[in-house]
Order: C-alpha cells, then structure tokens, then sequence
C-alpha cells in the first residue's frame, strides 16, 4: 500500500514537471515567433525553429499561416506517432485551430487522448491506416464534423505510400491551402520515384534491414502538386518535409524548383550511416519511375548530380 503511494506521488509530481515544461517550451516559441515577426525575406528556412516540431517545421508553418493570415484554421495531421512531435502542435496550441491527427497505432491514439491537453483544445485522435481507398471519406467526415468545406492545413507522414495517397486526395474539393509531405531525401532530385504501391506497405515490417526504403523522391512531389495547383516553397533544412501552398498565394513567398529546394538529409537513416553510405543500399532495389510509369531498379549513381 505504502510503495503504491509513493508511486503515485512520483507519477503527479512527474506529470507536474512535464506540464511545467511543456509551457516552457512554449513560451519559447511564441517569443521565437514574434522575434521573427519584422523578418523581411520570402524563404521559408529564414524562418526555422523547433519547439514540438522534429526539425524547423514549427517556424515555417508559423511563418507561412501568418504570411497567409489564416485564423480559426482546420488541420489535419496524418503519421503523428504519439503527438510528441508533430508539425501542427505548436499550432494548436499557438493559435487554437481545430485539428484531426491520425496514427494506425491504437497505443498512441490513446496516449494523445489521455493527455492533459486533449481537452483544452478541439483535436481529435483517431486510429486509421491510411490508404488510397479511405483518404477522402476521412478528410470528408472531419470537415463535415467541423462544419467546414475546405481544409487549411494537410500534413501527411506515413514512411511509406505518401505519395499514392496524396495523388488520390481529391484537392479540387478540400482545397487545403498548405500541404507538408515528408519525402525521402536518399532519393536524389533527378527521378521521379516512389515505392510500388502495396495497401498494407509497413517501413518497420517491410524489411527491417532496409529501414531507408519508403516513400517517394522530392521530383515525385513537387510534380505531383504543381499538377494539383500547388507552388513549391522548399524543403527545411534537415530535408525531411517539402511545403507548398496554393497557388492563388505564389506572390507571397520564394519559389523553388525540384534542384534549388533539394537537400541532402543531415541525420543517419540506417545504422549511424552517413548520406552516401546509406544512398549505396537502395542500388538495386525496386522502386516506380512516374515518369516511365514502369517499376524499375535503380542505380544509385543516377539519383544525383
């Protein structure tokens, strides 16, 4: 009795700590946010900071819904893990939008409902595993929920058939206004490749050994989107998230082309691997050329200049 006590005791003071900090941290990034505010340039990395964001996202989406002057905006946030980090936390909290994120993990939808901030604002949880056949009727259902026609923010990181799943959202109806998709930098910028579309596509079960095959090259996205009627804005600088908004906001910001918004990601994919050690695994593995709208296996020596 007395060590469950005890144990409850640490727990509150733990949850207090974490509550304490969480505030903290947010603090910090409304004054980020606000420093930034007399910032004269057009690209979208001048513009960077993390707060509950994995890399710089948290600035950039801050930058670009101000830029916009969006208010009482809706959100949705697909492959949010536990909600820890996210690209739309520090707007929900910032500027009290309502939001849908969505994991295929029941553990983490619950920890995200369980949490202390689930209440205070309008976000829904819900468990889903994303594909091409069930994207809209979601988009759909959580519009039709808020009461609102059109979505201001689509966020989608799935590691796996991100780009399938855009090519089949049906934008000309939600018309989002700004689109964030997670590409795979060891792709390079000269191919238009994603992975085989395959319904129950898992990184983590796919091939445990080849956790970098996932996703679609950054050609791949930006030819996708400006189809949609999308500009690209770039990628952050750890280049993992490309940004674009509609195209009736191009005057806003600076444009970049597949080559000027390509980087080379910083972080280690695969056993503490460096860019081009990591590059070398995908030789030979089969992805779908979109431009040869054929499967092929790739040389790797083509990726990049």
């Amino acid at each position: 009795m007395i060590k469950n006590i005890i144990k409850k005791f640490f727990k509150k003071i733990h949850s207090v700590d974490e509550l304490l900090l969480e505030k903290n941290k947010f603090l910090v990034g409304r004054l980020l946010s606000e420093n930034l505010l007399n910032k004269v340039s057009k690209n979208i990395n001048d513009y960077e900071f993390s707060i509950f964001s994995q890399w710089g996202e948290d600035g950039i989406l801050d930058f670009i819904i101000r830029k916009l002057h969006l208010k009482d905006g809706v959100f949705i946030e697909f492959g949010v893990d536990n909600y820890i980090e996210s690209n739309t936390r520090f707007l929900l909290f910032k500027e009290n939008w309502n939001g849908l994120v969505i994991d295929s993990c029941e553990k983490n939808v619950n920890q995200i409902q369980n949490s202390y901030y689930y209440w205070k604002y309008n976000i829904l949880a819900k468990k889903f595993f994303i594909n091409k056949n069930n994207i809209n009727n979601i988009i759909a259902d959580f519009l039709d929920q808020q009461c609102k026609k059109t979505l201001d923010l689509l966020s989608i990181d799935i590691d796996g058939n991100d780009y399938w799943i855009l090519n089949n959202v049906e934008f000309e109806k939600f018309k989002p206004k700004i689109v964030v998709c997670e590409y795979n930098s060891l792709l390079g910028n000269k191919l238009s490749l994603t992975i085989p579309y395959k319904e129950e596509f898992n990184r983590e079960n796919n091939d445990p050994k080849l956790k970098i095959y996932y996703g679609a090259s950054i050609k791949a996205f930006v030819n996708l989107l400006n189809k949609k009627g999308y500009i690209f804005l770039g990628s952050n600088n750890n280049a993992n998230n490309l940004f674009f908004v509609a195209k009736e906001f191009e005057k806003i910001f600076d444009h970049q082309t597949v080559d000027s918004g390509y980087k080379k990601n910083k972080f280690k994919e695969f056993n503490n691997e460096d860019f081009n050690t990591a590059q070398k695994r995908l030789d030979k593995k089969q992805f779908f050329d979109l431009e040869k709208n054929q499967l092929v296996n790739i040389n790797y020596l083509d990726l990049n200049d």
